[in-house]
């Protein structure tokens, strides 16, 4: 038997390699030993087809991004996996720290920040990126009527409550262009986490204010790694690489975003091999998927609580003892967390000491016991986002239950959808809830801001002047150390004092493919692709010539 040898233009075949199908044509094959031969080389192109055909990077949204507009751009809820892969601008933040991207470097002053900017940082077109573009950007972020969320982030900035407010030109506004190539901030107040601030994709560059529909996103020039190919509104979006962006390495698979709302549902899809990130595996499952090799936990800095309602802020002794009445350890056994209930969702190195709340039955029933009966007899409302809906149900069901075993108090759960639950907040708020407070960067501050006067979570309506010096501290700090001790001050009054209950340190719990590598999640829940590589495409890819 001879070895076959295949002519370089293998006699005018033409392979053509799909996706969908996996399907494979021949045409045009001739060859002198007849049907059988050809096809053999069929099969044989079928393989090379499939060797060298790389999969999508698949993964899904619980809901579809409705904007490609920043000012009109909220990152909860994991769209900001979406956002931060075509949107960069003059820092990123991964695990290993603040990364310079389209800085080259930024030098602080006390009151100023002087940016030169990285002249390869360039735009999906092949311009780079400019000084004005980013001045056109703060200036349409705090553009009146901009529904924006981004003023907190911002407020330092010198007129920048004005500008929002419309009480003042944009052109007052404190971030200039010096040239083409430096840019400067001017603050009203010092900002020590501002470099922190400047890794929101929110913060990127524009190079005009007219934004495509989403049906034809694929217009965006963007300044991410990736830039949208197709966008099938309700359906999907299909990310390709950015050729321009200088920091990744070439030849990134696609990415492929589903719309999926349920989580079940995804795991179903990601066992049937149609997605190939799960981003949220339903801890009651994690017995059974752990130690599988395409099982991940990966740390948050997060900041889950039970919070209660301005009318229950003059019954201190309720407020303790349903912290104290909480078995955390049965909680933490039940959805095997890693993090420990009862206490912030920080990581240790933010703060000078974890601060918790113990378990103690006793105290809670000498706390209740100390209310007047109207309290002791009411019926409270615990309330909750339909956002993760499965893992929230079951928290709250048992912490319902808890308090009706331990105190005799009767609770009705309610889950309510995720923007109702919002204005529910801010207009009436239920009597209990469950809630996450934002953290937008790596510090404690940014957490435990979310709770004084001006924060975000300030319908709590704490209203402690410990908190407010406090935090007031912690924005002169210069010392690392020193800020670590506030810190721990601040999660005292919060936690210790019974405002809130903490729900512990949160580990996002995944199943991924382990045929990709690169991707990287950090702290923030922010998803990184820039290094994104499909396993085996990579390997052919790198094979050595001969």
């Amino acid at each position: 038997m001879r070895l076959l040898i295949l002519p370089k233009t293998i006699l005018g075949a033409v392979l053509k390699t799909r996706m969908l199908g996996q399907l494979v044509e021949c045409r045009g094959v001739r060859l002198a030993n007849g049907i059988l031969r050809q096809f053999f080389i069929c099969f044989l192109l079928l393989l090379m087809g499939l060797a060298y055909q790389e999969e999508n990077f698949k993964f899904h949204l619980n809901s579809e991004p409705k904007s490609l507009d920043p000012a009109e751009v909220s990152l909860g809820n994991g769209v900001g996996y979406f956002y931060e892969n075509i949107y960069q601008g003059l820092y990123v933040y991964k695990k290993k720290g603040l990364e310079p991207i389209g800085a080259k470097v930024c030098n602080f002053q006390k009151l100023s920040l002087d940016c030169e900017l990285n002249p390869n940082f360039k735009w999906s077109d092949g311009k780079v990126v400019e000084a004005s573009e980013y001045v056109l950007a703060f200036r349409h972020l705090l553009a009146f009527k901009s529904k924006s969320s981004v003023l907190r982030i911002l407020k330092n900035i010198k007129n920048a409550s004005e500008v929002f407010s419309g009480n003042a030109k944009d052109t007052q506004l404190g971030v200039v262009a010096v040239n083409p190539h430096r840019l400067q901030f001017k603050f009203q107040n010092e900002d020590p986490d501002f470099l922190y601030k400047l890794a929101s994709p929110l913060v990127a560059p524009i190079r005009n204010e007219r934004f495509p529909k989403t049906e034809n996103a694929k217009e965006l020039l963007v300044t991410g790694p990736y830039k949208i190919e197709n966008w099938i509104v309700g359906k999907r979006i299909f990310l390709t690489e950015n050729s321009y962006y200088p920091f990744s390495k070439s030849g990134k698979p696609k990415v492929e975003i589903f719309f999926i709302d349920d989580d079940q549902t995804a795991l179903n899809l990601y066992e049937d091999k149609k997605i190939n990130f799960l981003k949220t595996l339903p801890t009651i499952l994690i017995p059974e998927f752990n130690g599988r090799a395409d099982f991940v936990q990966v740390p948050m800095a997060r900041f889950d609580y039970i919070g209660f309602s301005p009318e229950l802020k003059n019954f201190p002794e309720l407020r303790a003892a349903l912290a104290l009445s909480l078995d955390f350890n049965e909680l933490k056994k039940m959805f095997s967390a890693l993090g420990t209930p009862g206490c912030s969702g920080l990581p240790d190195d933010y703060m000078g000491g974890q601060v918790c709340v113990q378990y103690d039955l006793a105290e809670a029933k000498k706390a209740f016991e100390k209310l007047p009966a109207k309290i002791k007899e009411k019926r409270f409302k615990l309330a909750f986002s339909n956002y993760n809906s499965a893992d929230a149900l079951r928290e709250m069901q048992w912490v319902a239950e808890q308090w009706k075993k331990h105190l005799g108090i009767q609770v009705d759960i309610e889950k309510l959808e995720s923007g109702v639950f919002n204005e529910r907040l801010k207009t009436k708020a239920p009597d209990i809830f469950r809630k996450s407070a934002i953290i937008d960067r790596p510090t404690c501050l940014a957490a435990v801001e979310n709770f004084g006067a001006q924060g975000s979570e300030s319908f709590l309506q704490i209203d402690s002047e410990r908190l407010e010096r406090t935090l007031k501290k912690m924005n002169e700090s210069k010392s690392p150390a020193g800020l670590k001790n506030l810190c721990s001050e601040a999660l005292r009054e919060l936690i210790s004092s019974y405002n809130l209950i903490g729900l512990g340190r949160i580990h996002f719990t995944m199943l991924v493919s382990p045929q990709f590598r690169g991707w990287e999640l950090n702290e923030l829940n922010g998803l990184d692709l820039s290094q994104l590589q499909s396993q085996t495409a990579g390997a052919l890819k790198n094979k050595p010539e001969k």
